[in-house]
């Protein structure tokens, strides 16, 4: 048996040792635990990094951009015509020669405050911190090498928290392996300063007309204030650029860069500033503005004016230099100038002998007149030549809007013939009546011209009968049709201003109809816009090393409207014969060829525009004066000024193009019809055209505008069947409405009688007469007719019907009666079996005394109902739901007597009534399903009516 001791000192070992055991084991958890803690987290933090620095830029890249002689930035961008063999513009400021690359090495006699302005200014702590800001200063807030990072490496990249890391990440490595005084001196070779100047030496050849290391102190801080806001420069805010560079030098003194009194004496010298450089004359500024709104999308416009790249466009440099050409030999002869150029950019003006200028005497050319013209291929969408210069004292924007007045009237018969008007529908051009007070506006020669039909309105620029079409059609539908041929600048009021719009949209939307409803171009960067493909000014962006930035893709094509409706347009744009009654015969629009021109001014004359096409090319003129002191102006501009640009630059550009026909699509009809009512013709019509239809939508109803009426020629009212024969005589007559009645007696006009020849018919028998129907009246279906037949030595009496004025033969619809009968029934007619037309209906009284009495009355037989068609909306048609907006009912109606009443239902509640053509009336939209009901009465009480159903959605 062992002690109690060794027993308890071998327990003791024993608890020891597991306790021990038990200890290693728990630091051998831990120590496992930390290892591969440390492990994920280098781990994750490889992962990150390799995350954060794929795909890092080169820090080697900013010497390929900056250092001589092939840096990128050493060399402007140049823009070239579509050839690539003709520069036609630099993107520099004229000031500057060549741009030179400013070295910063200790032995080149640099005076040190010129890089301590820019270090004070831009980043204070630069010869001290790892590549980026800990403590950011009022002016800036990135270092400079965490700018030159952002702009040269990084610019692609967009703003996150990865960006941030990255910035910092290639600070570090540029400050480590590049050293600071190369970064400063990077920096200052990439600076940019306003008014295309980058870097520090053209910065100081364009201010001061220095060398960089000539610049005084105060010169140096007023460049690194530059640097850091180059809108508030010099030339462009002196006195914010002064407050600046007080501020860079106060920041100089606040770190040791210079003292107090040398601050001072900076602060106090007087800087002069060299003026802004004259901009050299350019070949087209206008088409490179818009150039340049293209590239901005694909890359930003601060890389593109930094330099490097060449740029080539969509200008055809010949067309362009002639668009010159005819734009200021057309201005010289105008104001009898005699220094017309015979050359432009050392290329001959051809197109001097085209252009025909003409005397105004009625006006005086404003000296600040401004013209604009531009030449487009609708087939591939692209702009051959943009001029938007007149002269140097006008600073015109070509994509500035102008009020395009009449030019927008295509647009409203476009809309109209999307409705089921066409291009002979008729529209009265009269004077408005005082109880129409909206339709105020005048044509453009003081006339009104009656009955037309609407090819006539469009190619004669009439605005009258524009505007009743667009009262018809509602403004808010003609809006969204000029919306999707992309004038989206085009809203209320239309007409007479047609608000705003620039000649390049216009110019595209005309190209849509002239590429049969088609819009050919670059796809819009902006898809929310809903706008068309828009028009192509660049072909490729590549740099001085050859690489490519954008290459041209294949033109979206997106149709926007039927052919068959663009045909429309163009058919009458194209009509010369149409226009001779506005424009005369000869005149400038004629070319001798196929042309569809459309010629268009604004309120008082201030604007006008020419726009035409043929089936290859699109030209487009405005010219006009941006000067406020114009508008009002008692010396109006003429058509003709656009008109002759347009003459001679097209005649120019289609001298080697074959003479082509503009082609009919299918699905467009030619018909004969009677002018100006669009219908079929008849016997009485007395001009015959050919006009074009939507198929299906050709006229059905014979013309009723001319009928021939019988008339007494001596009272010269309506013959009755009471008038002697001899004195009848037949005439044709222009059937007017009540509101043309005033138009036609000044317009000279006979219209037909509205009394009848009353003077022969016999006295009213009390005992013999027919009370019912009145005389004269419309009658149809099973008429009673009523009177009276009865008095002394009554026998009988018979009722009997003549067909026409003096009838040859009778025909009994009531034989020999021996009823008398008082204010009562005589007979029943059932006119059913009868032709329509006018008829004699006679009562004969037979007494015994061998008397005979006889009642008789004239009718006009009207058995058959009214037609009635309604061409919008169709059947089971789809319209969009618009707040606020509006759809127009239309309704065609003809009858062979005439119409009493057309009311338009919705379902079954009645919105509107109306007794005399147009049958138009407007209804609010609301979503849902619809049926409209139209009902027709005629004066002989027939009714016809039809019904279509439409949807409305949001």
């Amino acid at each position: 048996m062992q002690p109690v001791t060794r027993i308890l000192r071998q327990r003791f070992k024993k608890r020891t040792k597991t306790s021990k055991t038990q200890n290693s084991t728990v630091g051998l958890s831990c120590a496992t635990l930390i290892s591969i803690l440390s492990i994920t987290i280098g781990i994750t933090f490889t992962w990150f990094y390799a995350s954060i620095t794929r795909n890092l830029p080169s820090i080697e890249k900013i010497s390929s951009l900056l250092e001589p002689p092939d840096g990128l930035y050493l060399h402007p961008t140049i823009f070239y015509d579509r050839s690539g063999t003709h520069p036609i513009y630099t993107l520099e400021n004229p000031a500057i020669s060549e741009r030179e690359y400013f070295h910063l090495e200790q032995d080149t006699g640099i005076p040190e405050y010129i890089p301590n302005a820019f270090v004070a200014a831009s980043d204070p702590f630069f010869w001290t911190h790892p590549g980026f800001n800990y403590f950011p200063n009022k002016i800036s807030q990135k270092s400079i090498t965490q700018r030159l990072c952002d702009e040269l490496l990084l610019w692609r990249e967009p703003a996150s928290w990865q960006l941030e890391i990255r910035e910092r990440i290639l600070a570090l490595q540029l400050t480590s392996q590049k050293g600071r005084q190369k970064i400063l001196e990077w920096y200052l070779n990439s600076a940019y300063f306003g008014h295309l100047a980058y870097g520090l030496d053209s910065a100081a050849k364009i201010y001061f007309d220095k060398e960089p290391q000539d610049l005084s102190l105060a010169e140096a801080a007023m460049l690194a204030a530059i640097s850091e806001a180059p809108a508030l420069n010099p030339q462009d805010t002196p006195k914010a650029a002064i407050e600046r560079q007080q501020i860079v030098l106060d920041e100089m003194v606040k770190y040791g860069f210079i003292n107090e009194k040398e601050a001072q004496r900076a602060k106090n010298e007087r800087l002069t500033f060299k003026q802004s450089a004259e901009p050299e004359q350019k070949i087209a500024p206008a088409f490179i503005g818009y150039v340049l709104n293209q590239i901005t999308p694909i890359i930003p416009i601060e890389k593109i004016e930094h330099g490097g790249f060449q740029i080539i466009t969509t200008l055809d440099f010949d067309l362009q230099i002639q668009a010159l050409c005819t734009q200021q030999i057309f201005m010289s002869r105008m104001r009898e100038d005699a220094s017309e150029p015979d050359e432009l950019f050392g290329q001959p003006c051809k197109t001097g002998r085209l252009i025909q200028t003409f005397s105004i005497s009625q006006t005086k050319l404003p000296n600040e007149l401004n013209t604009n013209l531009i030449i487009y291929d609708q087939h591939k969408g692209e702009i051959l030549a943009l001029v938007g210069q007149t002269d140097k004292s006008a600073n015109p924007s070509m994509l500035s809007t102008h009020e395009a007045g009449s030019m927008i009237t295509p647009f409203i018969y476009l809309t109209a013939f999307t409705r089921g008007f066409n291009p002979a529908s008729m529209i009265w051009d009269i004077q408005p009546s005082s109880s129409d007070p909206n339709n105020t506006i005048p044509n453009p020669d003081g006339l009104y011209h009656g009955p037309i039909r609407l090819r006539i309105a469009l190619a004669n620029d009439y605005l009258n009968p524009a505007e009743r079409i667009l009262q018809q059609i509602g403004e808010d539908n003609v809006i969204i049709t000029a919306h999707q041929l992309g004038l989206n600048s085009i809203q209320e009021p239309l007409l007479p201003d047609g608000k705003f719009s620039d000649l390049l949209h216009l110019v595209q939307a005309f190209g849509i109809f002239a590429n049969q409803g088609i819009a050919i171009g670059q796809e819009s960067s902006s898809p929310q816009d809903n706008m068309p493909p828009q028009p192509i000014s660049l072909f490729k962006i590549i740099d001085n090393y050859g690489s490519i930035w954008f290459e041209q893709d294949q033109p979206t094509a997106q149709p926007i409207i039927s052919q068959q409706l663009s045909y429309l347009i163009t058919n009458i744009l194209a009509d010369e014969p149409a226009r001779w009654q506005s424009m005369g015969h000869p005149n400038l629009l004629e070319i001798g060829r196929p042309t569809a021109v459309k010629t268009g001014f604004s309120q008082n004359y201030t604007n006008v525009w020419t726009i035409g096409y043929t089936p290859q090319i699109v030209v487009g003129v405005w010219a006009g004066s941006s000067s406020d002191s114009n508008k009002n102006s008692r010396n109006p501009l003429s058509l003709k000024i656009s008109a002759a640009l347009w003459r001679g630059l097209i005649q120019y550009i289609t001298s080697d193009f074959p003479a082509k026909e503009f082609a009919k699509p299918p699905g467009v009809s030619t018909v004969r019809v009677c002018d100006p009512s669009g219908m079929l013709p008849t016997p009485q019509c007395p001009t015959l055209v050919n006009e074009v239809f939507l198929s299906g939508n050709e006229p059905t109803q014979y013309d009723n505008l001319f009928q021939t009426i019988k008339t007494n020629r001596e009272t010269k009212h309506l013959a009755t069947i009471f008038t002697p024969p001899e004195l009848i005589e037949e005439n044709t007559y222009m059937i007017v409405p009540p509101e043309a009645k005033e138009w036609a007696e000044k317009a000279g006009i006979a219209t037909p009688p509205t009394e009848y020849d009353v003077i022969n018919i016999p006295h009213t028998i009390e005992n013999s007469n027919i009370s019912s129907p009145s005389i004269f009246s419309y009658v149809s279906g099973k008429v009673d007719i009523l009177g009276t037949a009865k008095g002394d030595n009554f026998i009988s009496y018979r009722v009997q019907v003549g067909k026409g004025l003096n009838p040859n033969a009778w025909i009994l619809i009531q034989e020999d009666t021996k009823r008398s009968v008082t204010d009562g029934l005589l007979a029943e007619w059932d006119t059913t079996t009868f032709k329509d037309g006018l008829y004699a209906l006679q009562l004969i009284v037979l007494r015994n005394n061998q008397r005979i009495d006889t009642a008789t009355i004239q009718l006009t037989l009207d058995n058959q109902p009214p037609e009635i068609t309604i061409p919008y909306p169709t059947e089971n048609e789809t319209i969009n739901y618009k707040p606020g907006g509006r759809i127009t009912f239309r309704a065609d109606v003809n009858d062979n007597t005439g119409i009493s009443r057309v009311d338009f239902y919705i379902g079954t509640r009645l919105i509107d009534s109306i007794s005399f053509p147009p049958y138009v009336t407007n209804w609010n939209l609301s979503p849902g399903e619809f049926r409209l009901r139209v009902r027709v009465n005629d004066l002989a009480g027939n009714t016809s009516e039809e019904s279509v159903k439409f949807d409305v959605i949001r």
